[in-house]
């Protein structure tokens, strides 16, 4: 931050920027090993479900990636 901006900040004004930063990190920390579970799962899933189905199974997984990339953005 400038000189200038610290002037017309107040502690309580950067307090709450920082509690808002800190709790934006502890919520990516949260999520964080989703990222590397959840294509891994994917990956087993559509290997088992070609095993029993067969390619029509593709549907099904589209499906499913359509509705959770739909239901992530809705709820921002």
């Amino acid at each position: 931050m400038s000189q200038n901006s610290l002037s017309i900040a107040s502690i309580d004004q950067i307090s709450h920027f920082m509690s808002n930063d800190v709790n934006r990190l502890d919520n990516y920390a949260i999520q964080l090993p989703y990222i590397i579970v959840v294509p891994i799962q994917l990956i087993l899933v559509t290997f088992v479900l070609w095993h029993y189905v067969g390619p029509s199974c593709l549907t099904g997984i589209v499906v499913l990636v359509l509705i959770v990339s739909t239901q992530s953005k809705l709820g921002r």
